[in-house]
Order: C-alpha cells, then structure tokens, then sequence
C-alpha cells in the first residue's frame, strides 16, 4: 500500500503551475492512499515561547489553560 502526503504550499491557489504539477504526479503515481494538507487554506497556529515551555509539560500535570495552548 503506498500512502503519499501532498503538501500544497503555495499560496495561490487559481493557476498556481507547483499545485497543477503536484497533481499529474499524483496522477501518475496513483498511490492508494494520499493524505493533502493545504497550507494557503488552512491557518497554522503561530508557535511562540508559551507554546513551546507548556509542550514540554507532562499531560498528567497540565492546566485546562495548557491544554488551550495546545489545541
């Protein structure tokens, strides 16, 4: 079973050539299972200071407030 994951990075998404290429190769390869993950249509989370010390916080002992950073 052959799983690919297809990162769409650029940010236009009408006519964008890297969006069309991915997609033939996609085509050609014809893989049973691809996972696509669109970073122009979906917002990632900033990563900052408070985000990396409470992920470094063992599950058992974090905060309903930790638990918010994370999610």
């Amino acid at each position: 079973m052959t799983t690919v994951l297809h990162l769409n990075a650029s940010g236009t998404i009408t006519g964008s050539v890297s969006r069309a290429a991915t997609t033939a190769l996609l085509d050609e390869l014809a893989p049973d299972k691809v996972i696509t993950r669109d970073l122009a249509a979906t917002t990632l989370p900033h990563v900052d200071e408070t985000w990396s010390k409470t992920r470094l916080v063992p599950a058992e002992n974090q905060t309903e407030a930790d638990k918010e950073v994370l999610a």
